[in-house]
């Protein structure tokens, strides 16, 4: 049903942008850690199936001042600069947000959404599959080419499942700068790491899940017994770290990098999908089963957070059980600067 509702709407192009030659497109960065972790994940995306067509990434490189094996090139090496070249089908004008807010009628942003999030939740699911976890997931790094896809973009801080540990991610906790689509356990990482806590306190506890709860905006959305027992879950989730060291605490916890991605992407469209549900009236469809689905995601315990592939197959069985989309063409036009104003 949703295929005949979006006539055209951008799946259709697909086999159409598969003929197109990239342009490249060049950057000169600084030679250290991430932009080596950025060229071994592109290395990486390569091998999986058009992957021109979802990600921009490294397809070469060149160092400035002398060209040596990448395996021979020293992590953090300063003062010396490498060469970039991406790939990239078209300029990439708008992130998913400004994207969303450009279009015109509800009925746009509704399919544009539904078709974004089934398309985003495959990608990541190839990135998995190739022991990759993007971890850096917001608006800024979603691109939307002329076809009306997303394409990912910005790998520097990914993650490679096959080097993660202790050392690892503490340059990748070190480097993040917005932790809105990160989960409580990273939170957690980024206090003990950055203020160097060799074991995590009942007092760091309590404010680490204090100032996760503040922060954590889709919860508004939510009614108070939602937002209580999610506060006691974050809480219980923190206290079986407490007077555990550092070291413990981080094995531990990147266990489930495999559950960060889902996370991000889950967090990224209740925002979306609240803020049309509140806009355009939608509370009896069923946009509320998305949004069950999406909110089992962002769990403070990564345990009961569902893979990528239960969520696409609960994904698809809501759509699949959900015919009547008449709703879609009642929703009157003038909400749209609504949704504008509140995305």
């Amino acid at each position: 049903m949703l295929q005949l509702l979006k006539q055209n709407f951008f799946l259709d192009k697909v086999s159409q942008k598969k003929e197109d030659s990239p342009v490249d497109d060049h950057t000169i960065k600084e030679l250290t850690f991430y932009t080596i972790n950025e060229i071994k994940i592109c290395n990486k995306i390569k091998e999986l199936p058009y992957h021109f067509n979802d990600y921009k990434i490294v397809v070469s490189y060149k160092r400035i001042s002398e060209f040596k094996r990448l395996s021979k090139i020293i992590d953090d090496t300063k003062g010396e600069y490498v060469m970039l070249k991406y790939n990239i089908r078209d300029t990439l004008q708008y992130n998913l947000k400004d994207h969303l807010t450009s279009l015109s009628t509800p009925k746009e942003v509704i399919l544009f959404s539904l078709e974004t999030y089934i398309y985003l939740l495959n990608r990541l699911l190839s990135l998995h599959k190739n022991k990759i976890v993007l971890f850096d997931l917001h608006h800024n790094n979603i691109f939307i080419t002329k076809y009306k896809t997303p394409i990912l973009s910005h790998f520097e801080n990914s993650i490679l499942l096959e080097e993660l540990n202790e050392e690892y991610i503490t340059k990748m906790i070190k480097s993040i700068s917005d932790f809105t689509y990160k989960p409580l356990e990273v939170h957690l990482l980024f206090y003990l790491i950055i203020n160097n806590e060799d074991c995590l306190s009942a007092s760091l506890s309590y404010e680490i899940c204090e100032h996760f709860i503040k922060n954590m905006h889709v919860l508004s959305f939510f009614d108070k017994p939602i937002r209580e027992k999610y506060k006691k879950e974050c809480t219980n989730s923190l206290n079986q770290y407490i007077n555990k060291p550092r070291s413990v605490i981080i094995t531990d916890i990147i266990k489930y990098s495999n559950t960060w991605d889902n996370y991000g992407l889950s967090m990224l469209y209740l925002h979306i999908f609240f803020t049309e549900l509140n806009s355009f009236s939608l509370k009896e469809t069923f946009m509320t089963d998305f949004l069950n689905i999406l909110f089992k995601n962002i769990s403070a315990n990564p345990v009961n957070r569902l893979t990528l592939e239960n969520t696409l197959n609960s994904y698809n069985e809501v759509l699949n059980t959900n015919n009547n989309w008449s709703w879609v063409n009642k929703i009157h036009h003038d909400k749209i600067e609504l949704f504008r104003s509140s995305l």
